[in-house]
C-alpha cells in the first residue's frame, strides 16, 4: 500500500494520541511504580549507609551505583517491551493493518521507548530521589549534602569521555529495541542472550589470538596503531565506532520491521 511508503506527521501523531487514549491509565501507573520503586531503594540505601558509615551525607559513589542500576534496569525493561503488537502472529497481523507506514510506526516506537524515556526518566529519578533525601534532612537535621544533583555524578569526566560513555550507554537502548523487531516470545531474554552469546564468541576469538600469535608481545612503531596516537585518538575511534553500532543496529531494527510486512 502507499501507506506503508510515505511518512505523515499527522498520521503520526494520530497514532500517538490512540496509544495515549488505549493506555492512559498503563501510563500512569508505570510511572507511579516506578517513582515507588526509586524512592523505595533510596530509602533502603540511604537508611543502611546513615547506620553503618554514622556520617550525615552519601557519597557520590553511592548516588552514581544506584543511579546507573537503576537507569539501565528501567532502561532494559521499557525498551524491551517495544513493538507490542509484534509479540504474536494474530496481533502482527493486526499491527501491520494500522493505518500507518513502517516509517511512521518505527518512529513512533523509537520516540515513545527511547526519546520519551531519555527525557522524562532522569525528571522522575530527581524528584523521587530528592523526596527521599528531603526527608531523610527534615528527620536528621546533620544529615548534610542531601540534594540529589546530576552534576555530582560525573564532575571530573573530559567531554569525550563522556560523551563515549553515552555513545557506548545508547546500546542498552538500541540493541533491545532491534531485538523486539526480531523476537515474538520473551524478546528481552532472548536479545540479552544473543548478545552475551555473540560477545562471547568475539572476546574468545580476540583472547586466542593474542595467546596465538603473542600479539601482547608486539610493540607498534612510534607506538601508534593505525591511525591513533595516542588516548584522545583511540577514543574518538571508539565513539565514531558507537555511533555507528548504534545507527547499524537501528537500520537493522528498521528493515526487520519492514520485512515483516511483505
Amino acid at each position: 500500500m502507499e501507506t506503508n511508503n510515505n511518512f505523515s506527521m499527522h498520521r503520526m501523531l494520530l497514532l500517538y494520541k490512540q496509544y495515549i487514549n488505549l493506555n492512559a491509565k498503563n501510563i500512569l501507573i508505570t510511572v507511579g511504580a516506578a517513582i515507588f520503586i526509586i524512592i523505595g531503594i533510596h530509602t533502603f540505601f540511604h537508611a543502611q549507609e546513615f547506620r553503618a558509615l554514622h556520617r550525615g551525607h552519601v557519597s557520590k559513589e553511592y548516588h552514581g551505583a544506584i543511579f546507573s542500576f537503576v537507569f539501565f534496569g528501567t532502561c532494559l525493561l521499557w525498551v524491551g517491551q517495544a513493538f507490542p503488537g509484534l509479540r504474536s502472529k494474530e496481533k502482527t497481523m493486526e499491527y501491520l493493518m494500522i493505518p500507518a507506514s513502517i516509517p511512521e510506526k518505527f518512529l513512533f516506537e523509537f520516540f515513545n521507548r527511547i526519546v520519551i524515556f531519555l527525557i522524562f526518566f532522569p525528571i522522575i529519578y530527581w524528584v523521587a530521589t530528592n523526596i527521599v533525601t528531603g526527608i531523610f534532612h527534615s528527620q536528621i537535621p546533620e544529615y548534610t549534602d542531601y540534594m540529589f544533583e546530576y552534576s555530582n555524578l560525573f564532575p571530573t569526566w573530559e567531554t569525550r569521555f563522556f560523551v563515549l560513555a553515552a555513545s557506548l550507554g545508547m546500546l542498552f537502548f538500541t540493541l533491545p529495541f532491534t531485538g523486539a523487531t526480531y523476537f515474538q516470545k520473551l524478546s528481552l531474554v532472548k536479545t540479552i542472550l544473543a548478545v552475551a552469546l555473540i560477545f562471547g564468541f568475539f572476546t574468545l576469538i580476540v583472547y586466542l589470538a593474542i595467546k596465538g600469535f603473542d600479539i601482547g608481545q608486539y610493540s607498534p612503531k612510534d607506538n601508534k596503531i593505525l591511525f591513533m596516537k595516542n588516548r584522545h585518538d583511540a577514543q574518538l575511534a571508539a565513539i565514531y565506532a558507537a555511533v555507528l553500532a548504534n545507527l547499524v543496529i537501528l537500520a537493522i531494527g528498521y528493515f526487520k520491521l519492514k520485512e515483516k510486512e511483505v
